[in-house]
């Protein structure tokens, strides 16, 4: 009896502590010469599940018929084993990144409440997003310069108003005598992995409801 109440007590006590602790998404942005590919590394329990998603930037390519395109190589590790667990490339064209762009919109829509939950769930920990550019004209790269800081600005007004956020750093490095594009993107966002799930119920409930909603009209 005794030996259940334990066992009992030691399973909820896990579950509490499972469900506040964070899953941790860290994201690498990175444009220059050698490196240009968008970095995502997920970490929940305690670091015991970890993955590494490695995406090169969409490159602008020319296909055969003409068309333009988009192609993006992909691949997935385990972060613990340093082992691929897929890779794949594929293969947009602008018709398809439109008709995503569309689905994703629909999907925003659908499940505003729901996205509305997970922001105000997040923390951003960490954003620092750095960029040092050259046009090789001072006039124009002090021009652009000006642009930049207003975009970063208005980014960081929003991100204050609509996120809980710690530490937000942006800088903007002009040279004037040189042409020269980087920049270097870090976010580190956290999520509580019971806040995780209650998004997932609630994103379930829409989705069945909105199923019922369709099968009423169809039987009508």
């Amino acid at each position: 009896m005794y030996i259940f109440l334990w066992i009992s007590a030691i399973l909820v006590a896990s579950f509490i502590i499972i469900m506040f602790t964070s899953i941790i998404m860290e994201v690498q942005i990175l444009k220059n010469k050698t490196n240009d590919e968008i970095i995502l590394h997920i970490k929940a329990l305690f670091g015991l599940v970890q993955y590494k998603f490695e995406i090169p930037l969409l490159d602008l390519i020319q296909k055969q018929d003409g068309k333009l395109s988009l192609e993006v190589d992909e691949e997935i590790e385990s972060e613990k084993s340093q082992d691929l667990i897929q890779e794949k490339k594929q293969l947009f064209s602008l018709s398809q990144i439109q008709e995503i762009q569309d689905r994703a919109s629909q999907l925003f829509n659908q499940y505003f409440n729901v996205v509305n939950y997970i922001r105000k769930k997040l923390l951003l920990s960490k954003l620092e997003w750095e960029t040092e550019f050259g046009t090789g004209d001072a006039a124009v790269t002090g021009m652009l310069c000006g642009v930049l800081w207003g975009i970063k600005g208005n980014l960081f007004a929003i991100l204050k108003r609509h996120v809980h956020s710690n530490n937000i750093s942006f800088n903007i490095i002009p040279y004037f005598d040189k042409e020269l594009f980087k920049t270097y993107v870090h976010c580190i966002i956290r999520l509580k992995i019971g806040h995780a799930i209650i998004a997932s119920i609630k994103t379930a409930y829409l989705y069945l409801k909105r199923g019922d909603k369709q099968n009423v009209k169809s039987s009508n």
